[in-house]
């Protein structure tokens, strides 16, 4: 999304995406419709709909945060890494 607004040069990534998560030894996580369904039933004042379904799916998947947003430290449901 910010490569596609003009906020992040992102196309070297994007051209070579599905190589990306192979090399960090990640999966991919597919967002679910019961993901979709906690994300939109959050008790969160936070609209940005990318931050509720990250906190939707680390709370059902028991996994942690890495971020240095403030909304997403106050509003996670499981343990965060705070990247600051």
């Amino acid at each position: 999304m910010k490569t596609l607004i003009g906020r992040l040069n992102g196309a070297p990534l994007l051209s070579a995406w599905d190589e990306v998560p192979a090399s960090m030894n990640a999966t991919e996580l597919v967002i679910g419709s019961a993901d979709a369904t906690m994300a939109g039933r959050l008790d969160w004042e936070r609209k940005d709909p990318f931050g509720r379904m990250i906190v939707a799916q680390a709370a059902r998947r028991g996994l942690t945060i890495a971020t240095s947003d403030s909304q997403l430290i106050h509003g996670a449901l499981t343990p965060v890494l705070v990247t600051r």
